[in-house]
């Protein structure tokens, strides 16, 4: 049986949907990016000619396998509530690996 949905208010009043990590409470943020494959660099040449997407806030790439050939790419990144207890949690673990 799944545990019900929680949220989590931050100073601001802004609502953020509790998810677990390791025993840790924390939240997901999503954003969209340019595809790191689609470009094509070379030194001394910008992104000028690559179309902005001022939606997401990125250049879309010419499109290649790794972003399903759209240019952009969804990213996300889970970020802890508590970051002092987090990062505690962290080196005890790493730690404990490296003691072997």
């Amino acid at each position: 049986m799944t545990e019900p949905v929680r949220y989590r208010k931050d100073r601001e009043g802004k609502r953020y949907r509790v998810v677990l990590n390791e025993g840790h409470e924390g939240f997901v943020t999503r954003w969209t990016e340019s595809c790191t494959g689609c470009f094509e660099f070379n030194e001394g040449w910008g992104l000028e000619h690559y179309e902005y997407d001022a939606k997401h806030k990125c250049r879309i790439g010419a499109g290649c396998s790794e972003c399903g050939y759209t240019g952009k790419r969804r990213a996300s990144f889970w970020v802890p509530f508590d970051m002092t207890a987090w990062s505690r949690y962290v080196k005890a673990a790493e730690e404990r690996q490296a003691a072997g």
